[in-house]
């Protein structure tokens, strides 16, 4: 559903597509990187670039679970019923983490699988099919490097 945007909702949608790129740009961190200081190490570039990457993932989640309590209606529209399936899959791993062999280190999988669906349903519902567009470029640009 296509609106004339306020400027909270063109703030809502900026941060949409952030979010959305930075869930690509953290494909390939893990939660090691959240652990930066207990390694004893010392600090290298590439480490705090990956524990920033890694962190607004988190960062991201909790805002966007922040979007959902002001978008409730759209959150829980019965046209995202998919989306919601897919939700509780999601938190149903999460909570199999703690109770299973599986390593707690697997959780920023879930967070960021999180992030990334619930950008998806709101930017089905705060963007034009033109402008989901943007979606698919930076996809294709990030893929192509």
């Amino acid at each position: 559903m296509y609106f004339e945007p306020t400027f909270k909702i063109k703030i809502i949608k900026i941060f949409l597509i952030l979010s959305f790129l930075i869930c690509w740009l953290s494909i390939s961190t893990s939660f090691d990187d959240l652990l930066i200081l207990e390694k004893n190490q010392p600090l290298k570039f590439k480490n705090i670039i990956n524990f920033l990457r890694h962190f607004a993932v988190y960062l991201s989640l909790f805002f966007l679970i922040f979007i959902i309590f002001f978008f409730k209606n759209v959150f829980f529209s019965k046209k995202n019923l998919i989306f919601h399936f897919f939700i509780i899959y999601l938190l149903i791993q999460l909570h199999g983490l703690f109770f299973s062999d599986n390593s707690i280190k697997n959780i920023s999988y879930i967070i960021s699988s999180l992030t990334i669906t619930i950008t998806i349903l709101f930017s089905s519902h705060f963007f034009s099919s033109k402008e989901k567009r943007i979606f698919i470029y930076i996809s294709i640009i990030i893929l192509s490097i």
